[in-house]
């Protein structure tokens, strides 16, 4: 980073007074007696030589000034727009492959459940809204709000997801007809999820890569939002520094027109001016910026498009563990069921004895 501002700078200087803003050269014969008794009045104070005046060499400065402010600061704008750029790049790429996996998930669910497929809706929504508000929020950019964490946690999303998903799955393999399934036995379905398992370890596997790949690219998209409003402070700062060097700039590359010469200043010369003046402020900031791009560069190793790309292929697998394992679970919820109204008869029985015990 240093060496490129440093190089525009010296541009900017070699470059001298551009045409649009150039002011002729004035030389004695050129002035009339009252103009020629201004400028001795206003006499040079840096440059010296008899074609140059106060004003004049306040006019070149200022030229300078403005030419070595905009070459340093154009790279770092273009940067600031390039990373931007690739935010909404990539927040946009993600967001379209979310909607179209679940898609995807909708047309398997469709294939395999028919009739019930509408059931599956709701739960299906809720999991890609979940992702695609990870990948919305940016939060704050303060350091408090960058190191708090995701709005929803995928994992918690996930289990959610396939909990929902479980009694539709188990009516479709049972062939129960309505007045078998219902809204009770369902919710007493869900209930029986985890000591179930019908999925297999496919729910926690994909909690686990969702929430990390997510995350990371929710990370990516805040580094590169920091990173453009990290150079547009840098951009002001380093604009100060033309200022405070209007000088230097001016006996660099304007006082050898105030002496009636085209010659430019060797680049060599124009380098260590600018090692004057925005050398201190760049050696502060290329550590740092150094760190941030070692930072960007370990987030995008971290593959969310391929998380969400694969997504569709885990739910597959999960369906196909609890076909396969069917007879397993339906023994586990017909155990759970028995339990349950033993556990219920129980309970009337005491009921029963601690009223009938009383009369």
């Amino acid at each position: 980073m240093e060496g490129v501002i440093k190089a525009s700078v010296s541009d900017a200087v070699n470059w001298s007074v551009p045409s649009s803003q150039a002011t002729p050269v004035t030389r004695p014969h050129d002035l009339t007696p009252r103009q020629f008794t201004f400028d001795l009045i206003l006499n040079s104070q840096i440059c010296g030589g008899q074609c140059c005046g106060r004003g004049r060499e306040l006019q070149v400065q200022a030229a300078l000034r403005r030419a070595a402010e905009v070459s340093t600061t154009g790279p770092i704008q273009r940067t600031g727009n390039l990373l931007l750029s690739t935010k909404r790049s990539l927040q946009d790429h993600l967001t379209g492959l979310s909607h179209l996996s679940q898609n995807k998930t909708a047309t398997l669910f469709t294939q395999l459940y028919r009739g019930h497929a509408m059931r599956t809706v709701k739960p299906l929504a809720n999991l890609y809204d979940d992702i695609r508000l990870i990948l919305r929020s940016e939060g704050d950019l303060t350091s408090e709000g960058l190191s708090a964490g995701p709005p929803k946690d995928l994992s918690v999303t996930t289990k959610k997801f396939f909990r929902e998903l479980f009694p539709v799955a188990y009516h479709n393999v049972l062939k129960l007809d309505a007045k078998q399934f219902t809204p009770e036995y369902e919710i007493c379905l869900k209930d029986a999820y985890d000591a179930v398992q019908p999925f297999g370890d496919v729910p926690q596997q994909l909690g686990t890569s969702l929430s990390r790949s997510l995350e990371a690219a929710r990370a990516l998209l805040q580094m590169l939002a920091v990173g453009a409003d990290t150079l547009s402070a840098a951009e002001r700062v380093l604009a100060s520094g033309a200022d405070n060097c209007a000088e230097r700039l001016l006996r660099t590359g304007g006082c050898s027109r105030c002496h009636g010469h085209e010659a430019r200043p060797c680049r060599n010369y124009c380098l260590n001016v600018a090692r004057g003046c925005i050398g201190s402020l760049l050696s502060e900031l290329d550590g740092p910026w150094a760190g941030y791009v070692e930072g960007v560069e370990r987030l995008t190793k971290v593959d969310a498009d391929v998380a969400l790309r694969e997504l569709e292929t885990k739910v597959s697998r999960a369906i196909m563990y609890a076909l396969e394992n069917r007879a397993v679970s339906e023994n586990k919820v017909k155990l759970i069921n028995a339990l349950f109204l033993i556990g219920q008869l129980s309970t009337s029985l005491r009921y029963d004895n601690f009223v009938y015990g009383k009369i």
